[in-house]
């Protein structure tokens, strides 16, 4: 996770991202990959992978992995627990993200999503 979280933020400086949305993308991909491993089934050696690419009013995330189907677009939010959230990660990348695609393809999901710039 840390790596992947590091390239998040190693990507927004090499495009000169404002901070907030430096910030919220280091957290989406902090995110997204905590649930791969808590949720998703992945362990220690499973591969997956993020591409991030920007426009002048979007930063667009691409994450294909191993893991369980799952599609946070359509996902229930349960409500928070005190000890996991329950739902507040989802709650977040909701607010911060928009959902453009999911698949599953040959056993891989597909997530695309993309981060509204600061203008």
């Amino acid at each position: 996770m840390h790596e992947a979280t590091l390239a998040a933020r190693n990507f927004a400086e090499a495009i000169a991202l404002a901070e907030v949305d430096a910030s919220r993308l280091a957290i989406v991909v902090e995110e997204l990959v905590t649930n791969l491993y808590d949720h998703g089934g992945l362990g220690d050696d499973a591969m997956f992978t993020i591409d991030l690419s920007a426009t002048d009013a979007e930063v667009v995330m691409i994450l294909t992995d191993p893991g369980k189907p799952f599609d946070p677009a359509s996902a229930k939010v349960d409500a928070p627990t005190r000890s996991r959230g329950g739902g507040a990660g989802l709650k977040l990348l909701r607010a911060w993200a928009s959902y453009t695609h999911y698949q599953t393809v040959e056993g891989r999901n597909r997530l695309r999503l993309s981060l509204p710039r600061t203008p």
